[in-house]
């Protein structure tokens, strides 16, 4: 009975989470802030103008953890990132 009750919380929670967009909001509001240029000109006072360009590729997501309190999620990025100039 135990185990049924927290399937069922654990279904209804995800459903929420899953319908609520805030979550998703959030997530495409950091991904457009990850996505930015760096110099490296400050690396030496003879060093080439070069660029790190930085764009994420792929998101990963941690099996989420509930407990009395607090859900945590647990997001993880792989960064795209090439030198241009």
């Amino acid at each position: 009975m135990l185990e049924r009750t927290v399937n069922e919380q654990t279904g209804a929670l995800a459903g929420r989470i899953r319908n609520d967009p805030a979550l998703e909001l959030a997530a495409r509001r950091e991904w457009a802030r990850m996505c930015r240029s760096i110099s490296l000109k400050g690396v030496g006072p003879d060093a080439p103008d070069l660029w790190l360009e930085v764009k994420p590729m792929h998101a990963f997501a941690a099996q989420p953890r509930i407990d009395q309190n607090a859900v945590t999620l647990t997001l993880g990025l792989q960064p795209n990132a090439h030198h241009a100039e």
